[in-house]
């Protein structure tokens, strides 16, 4: 966090402290314009004062309420009951339990900026006790460039909740312990940043595509639910884990502790994971062929390893500093079928490789074999489609490699180890019927 808002936070602070020793609460007011944008004290309400009351929107009034004063406006809770645009180009807060309230079909939406650059005059919305959405309504947050939101609470859980950074150099900042749900979290720039604190759980739930360029920082954590996809470009240092319990995370950039994927959860990307990659679900490095760098590697049963292969030897890799303990499924993908020749392809590096995996799949018939080492696994691979096979031949193919066992896998080396005049010549003396006893 810049030193100048941790300044600005302070001076506002204190402001709000002292005035809340003398200040009791007043009746709700609503928002009239009046023909001035203004939110000020006495200042186009319907009535009196909200300064420490109850702020109602029904509408923008004539004018959409801009928060532009020079000193701190406080609210016991902001309602709203009709759409409503809030600009804050100045220090905003609410104080009470409510927070931000809107009602079922109701979107409030905020647009949080620095409006003075190169004087770096604040622009905050603090949501100090309440939630940051109740109601059953939608609340987004938009900051606009230099724009500061700090709360402690996120969803009460039937409110949608949005935060869209754009145009950089924006702060977020969690403060209250245990999950904090929001739909969507979304930053275009790097220099963004979302700061957890005080064991903060940031949940983004919702379905949509959510890609976050600006880092996340501080002592929380971070869960992925819903069925939506979320993007980490940046390098983050947040040093709580991270949890998929849904959808999917492309990691192009890095966390600093482990990652847990759950089952139906996928993990992609080119990124790091400074601790240990504990899946369950579906793991399927690079956002097409790529590599996934973490200390530990370790599936469990119903973990899928997802690697894609081409015809000139590339392939998707997991490279562990640490160990490697191999289970569940390796799922073989060709992304062409120009194989001039049985292709290895080097899928996963370790400081030590354990077990194996107890089963191997492929997107389209093909011969399959893996060697275990002390430090890799390498997958020796060729889609029949490579193969020029008569009708006869492709269908003893096609049932000879839906076999499984020791026998079959020798079978599978021998034949990963001739030419492909050799291969077809093999196929050329199966039949179906040897197979189907088997099958």
């Amino acid at each position: 966090m810049p030193d100048r808002c941790k300044f600005t936070r302070w001076i506002f602070c204190t402001t709000t402290i002292l005035s809340c020793i003398q200040l009791q609460a007043g009746s709700p007011s609503t928002w009239a314009g009046n023909g001035s944008p203004q939110m000020r004290v006495n200042f186009n309400w319907s009535n009196g004062t909200p300064n420490d009351g109850v702020a109602i929107f029904n509408g923008d009034g004539n004018n959409a309420p801009i928060a532009g004063q020079n000193e701190p406006l406080t609210f016991d809770e902001m309602e709203f009951i009709a759409d409503t645009d809030v600009s804050i180009i100045t220090i905003l807060e609410t104080i009470g339990s409510a927070g931000i309230v809107a009602n079922p079909g109701v979107a409030a939406n905020f647009a949080i900026y620095e409006h003075q650059y190169p004087l770096f005059d604040p622009a905050q919305l603090t949501i100090s006790n309440g939630p940051s959405g109740d109601g059953g309504g939608t609340v987004t947050y938009n900051l606009e460039g230099y724009g500061q939101l700090y709360t402690n609470f996120g969803s009460t859980g039937e409110t949608t909740v949005d935060v869209i950074m754009t145009l950089g150099n924006n702060y977020l900042e969690i403060d209250s312990a245990g999950e904090n749900l929001f739909d969507n979290v979304n930053s275009d720039d790097s220099s963004d940043e979302i700061a957890l604190f005080s064991g903060a759980n940031l949940t983004i739930r919702g379905s949509n595509v959510n890609i976050i360029n600006g880092s996340i920082t501080g002592t929380g954590s971070l869960t992925k639910t819903g069925p939506g996809i979320l993007t980490l470009n940046n390098d983050n240092t947040y040093n709580g884990s991270t949890l998929v319990n849904e959808g999917t995370l492309i990691l192009n950039g890095s966390v600093a502790a482990d990652l847990t994927l759950t089952l139906g959860a996928q993990l992609k990307g080119n990124g790091t994971i400074g601790g240990s990659l504990i899946s369950s679900g579906t793991v399927a490095p690079g956002n097409s062929i790529g590599t996934l760098f973490v200390t530990n590697f370790l599936p469990t049963d119903a973990s899928v390893f997802e690697s894609e292969v081409t015809g000139s030897g590339l392939s998707d890799r997991i490279i562990a500093t640490g160990s490697a303990n191999v289970a569940g499924t390796l799922d073989v993908v060709p992304l062409d079928l120009s194989f001039t020749a049985p292709q290895t392809y080097n899928i996963i590096h370790a400081g030590a490789v354990t077990g194996i995996f107890s089963a191997m799949t492929s997107s389209t018939p093909a011969l399959m074999k893996l060697d275990y080492g002390a430090n890799d696994i390498l997958l020796t691979y060729l889609p029949l489609s490579a193969l020029s096979l008569n009708h006869n031949e492709l269908a003893g193919a096609d049932c000879f490699v839906t076999l499984s066992g020791s026998d079959p896998d020798r079978i599978n080396a021998e034949l990963l180890s001739l030419s492909f005049s050799e291969i077809e010549n093999a196929f050329n003396h199966m039949q179906p019927s040897q197979f189907s006893a088997q099958t």
